[in-house]
């Protein structure tokens, strides 16, 4: 990717108003790459838990994408929060 089209992917996704609707969370964990891309993993992360449900609530399957990984790891750990 070069450098402006990642500019223009960081300047896009930073205009996403959080909270995103369940249904726009659903979309976005689409958007997951196999890693950090400069730390804007993190920020879809932040964006797809905004939401007012939780996109992942059951166990990925494994060899899913780790970015699915953590937010089921993420929701799991609000379960025994709860306790």
């Amino acid at each position: 990717m070069s450098d402006e089209k990642f500019e223009e992917v960081e300047r896009l996704l930073h205009a996403i108003s959080s909270p995103v609707s369940d249904e726009e969370a659903r979309c976005l964990i689409a958007s997951f790459g196999e890693d950090n891309c400069f730390g804007m993993a993190w920020t879809l992360l932040h964006l797809v838990e905004s939401a007012p449900s939780p996109a992942v609530t059951s166990e990925p399957p494994t060899g899913s994408n780790m970015w699915i990984h953590n937010l089921w790891i993420r929701y799991r750990n609000t379960l025994s929060d709860e306790k």
